[in-house]
């Protein structure tokens, strides 16, 4: 048995010089300006791969800290404060921030196109396409970090999610106004779980059942930081309503990652 090991570390290590040899006399080869684009391209994968190993060293989901708060009596919203710690959140929002595929969406109004208050990014399986204010998002494909962090918030909420909604509040004056979660492409009654990154934001929630009157009162504020994880479970958007409100003391960025499930025609 002891042979066989050392025979087979014997075969590997010749073939490990081998392909070293190999891609020696290929670089070589090559001529600078090409030379220069395949160690360009390898420091890139090597800062990638630092990057997404840094951001996974620790699954948050198996931390003691990452307890749930019930934020209202009689509700399924549930909030998991340093959900994300250990740095990861600077982590994820600095890659974010770089690497996804921001978008500034136009919205009518009053018969005028005005821009959203905030920058926007759709991304998930093959086909899950996404309509909401009048605007039709078709998702970009996973990236590998949002994939992961996909697989640590469906370990916590325990449902499977194919989409993710990014926000960007650039500043305290981008905001989104009242609304619930209730297009039908989101189903009859949906679960969906917010991670807050970077600046702090308040979070707001009112009742539906006043939802018309300018003067209904807020029941539920709640400051939501980075690396918290809101989780809206059943009856939550049927029975009320959130915003994000303009904040102008805030001069941060903040990133919000809304994980949805969008249902698919047959």
């Amino acid at each position: 048995m002891q042979s066989t090991k050392q025979n087979t570390k014997q075969v590997i290590k010749q073939r490990t010089n081998e392909i070293k040899k190999s891609i020696s006399e290929n670089l070589r080869s090559l001529p600078i300006e090409k030379l220069q684009e395949v160690l360009e391209f390898t420091e890139h994968l090597r800062q990638d791969s630092l990057l997404k190993q840094s951001i996974s060293d620790t699954d948050p989901t198996a931390k003691a800290s990452s307890l749930p708060k019930l934020v209202y009596p009689d509700t399924k919203i549930y909030l998991y404060r340093n959900f994300l710690n250990d740095g990861q959140p600077e982590r994820l929002y600095t890659e974010l921030i770089e690497n996804i595929a921001w978008q500034q969406d136009l919205i009518k109004s009053y018969g005028r196109e005005i821009p959203l208050p905030r920058l926007t990014a759709w991304y998930g399986d093959d086909g899950v396409a996404y309509t909401y204010s009048g605007i039709s998002m078709h998702p970009h494909p996973w990236t590998p970090t949002l994939s992961l962090v996909k697989g640590w918030i469906e370990n916590k909420a325990q449902h499977q999610f194919n989409s993710v909604l990014l926000n960007q509040y650039r500043d305290g004056n981008d905001s989104v106004a009242w609304h619930s979660d209730d297009e039908p492409e989101l189903g009859k009654d949906p679960i969906i779980a917010s991670l807050s990154l970077g600046a702090s934001r308040k979070f707001e929630l009112r009742s539906r059942s006043h939802s018309n009157s300018d003067n209904i009162e807020i029941l539920l504020k709640i400051l939501l930081n980075s690396g918290d994880l809101l989780i809206m479970g059943e009856g939550t958007q049927q029975n009320w309503q959130h915003q994000i409100p303009k904040m102008r003391e805030v001069k941060e960025t903040r990133i919000n990652l809304t994980f949805r499930n969008i249902l698919l025609s047959k």
